[in-house]
């Protein structure tokens, strides 16, 4: 679900971006003045958004995979340990049912 949402969210950005992407050239010939006034267009407002919000994706992306893989080691290890308790458990009731009879 997460990897979705940061497909989709990279994928806006990228056609922000491609559409009207920083106007590099369009911001030489105009001037400096014109990078202060593109600074606080609608558009580079989205841009800047979409950015904050690709970061922050991928940023919850790595900390959701830290807790699957500790999640995924703890499952593991808490199914073997149940496993050998419940064959313990088995042999012991085995071994108590032989002596009452």
């Amino acid at each position: 679900m997460a990897a979705s949402k940061m497909s989709v969210l990279c994928l806006m950005a990228t056609i922000l971006v491609c559409c009207f992407g920083s106007g590099s050239a369009l911001n030489r010939a105009r001037g400096s003045s014109a990078l202060e006034t593109d600074k606080n267009r609608p558009v580079s407002k989205v841009i800047t958004l979409l950015k904050d919000m690709l970061m922050q994706l991928e940023k919850e992306a790595a900390e959701d995979e830290e807790i699957f893989d500790k999640m995924a080691c703890w499952c593991t290890t808490n199914d073997k340990e149940k496993t050998k308790a419940i064959a313990d458990a088995q042999a012991r009731i085995a071994d108590l049912t032989t002596k009452i009879e």
